[in-house]
């Protein structure tokens, strides 16, 4: 995450110490209270922030830090300049967390960028893990092939999970502005719209074919009943022979004898 960017976002909304600043932070991600005065040092030198040394009666003096113009300016060219890496490395969480700052129109075009960029690199992986699967694996043992599938799986599930999340942020930013949503046009979100129509005639189709199934139930148990019934003939037909085979013995031997 880059702190600069994260500090001016924090100030913007009201000045605060160093202290303040680094208690905003989420606990799993809060910087050192060392690292955040090296960040706002910088600041201040690059005139992003500007700070009051205010005089307490029962404490050190403290150092109160307030964004410049040129720091608003910078924080919205941050927020509305698209840039992957910035994506790719801190998340769209950093993002969204200051966009109320941006106007609706570039973050919703900065997430449709994102998506864009982000089914390439899925695409990319995805192809890698078939690669792999296709040439490489036998260049490596069965256990490193369960553990590669596994990076590979890791791999895709995060891009897949990111897609769909930026996905919906556009539709909920949309929707909260009473607005249409912007999609990005690729292949693929044309292809799920595919899918969806298709889902939706799949009912009626398996209806008709539920029908045509049931007709040729009926047909094949039909026929079944036929077959039955001609094995249980034959099988009385042979049966009685057997029974009339001995009978037919003795009458030859008989007109043998006789003859």
């Amino acid at each position: 995450m880059n702190l600069k960017f994260a500090l001016l976002g924090f100030l913007y909304y009201a000045p605060a110490t160093g202290y303040e600043l680094t208690k905003k932070f989420f606990k799993p991600l809060r910087p050192t209270r060392h690292v955040v005065y090296r960040y706002l040092n910088t600041m201040l030198e690059e005139g992003l922030a500007e700070a009051d040394r205010v005089e307490q009666e029962k404490f050190p003096t403290k150092n109160v830090f307030h964004i410049t113009e040129k720091g608003r300016d910078t924080l919205r060219e941050w927020l509305t300049t698209y840039k992957y890496e910035n994506f790719a490395s801190d998340g769209i969480g950093p993002i969204l967390w200051f966009s109320a700052i941006a106007d609706k129109e570039d973050i919703v075009n900065l997430l449709n960028q994102y998506v864009v960029n982000a089914y390439q690199d899925y695409h990319y992986y995805q192809e890698q893990s078939r690669m792999h699967a296709k040439f490489r694996k036998d260049s490596y043992s069965e256990l490193d092939n369960m553990y590669k599938s596994l990076v590979y799986d890791f791999t895709l599930t995060r891009w897949r999970e990111n897609i769909s999340f930026a996905e919906k942020a556009i539709r909920t930013i949309s929707d909260f502005y009473g607005t249409g949503i912007n999609k990005p046009s690729n292949d693929r979100s044309k292809k799920s719209s595919k899918i969806r129509s298709s889902n939706r005639e799949r009912p009626n189709r398996l209806k008709a074919a539920g029908h045509s199934v049931a007709r040729g139930k009926d047909k094949r148990v039909q026929q079944d009943d036929q077959v039955s019934q001609l094995r249980v003939e034959t099988s009385l037909s042979a049966t009685a022979n057997r029974k009339n085979f001995p009978k037919a013995v003795e009458k030859g031997k008989a007109k043998n004898i006789a003859d």
